[in-house]
């Protein structure tokens, strides 16, 4: 069964109103989330510690922002 097939066959049990114009989006969407599933599965803490940002005081205290 194709990935559109599916998908199509699971809206419909679940009673679910689709156009046949939006399975191309929905595969997509679904895709999308299956490659960040497995992207946590190989780095299940990437978003534990929060990343550090250093701003310089001089590049944010001295620019021009008239123009």
């Amino acid at each position: 069964m194709s990935n559109q097939n599916f998908i199509e066959h699971s809206l419909y049990l679940q009673g679910y109103p689709f156009a046949p114009t939006e399975l191309p989006y929905i595969e997509s969407i679904l895709t999308t989330i299956r490659h960040s599933q497995i992207s946590l599965q190989a780095f299940p803490d990437l978003h534990a510690v929060s990343p550090i940002t250093i701003f310089d005081k001089e590049v944010i205290c001295c620019q021009n922002f008239s123009k």
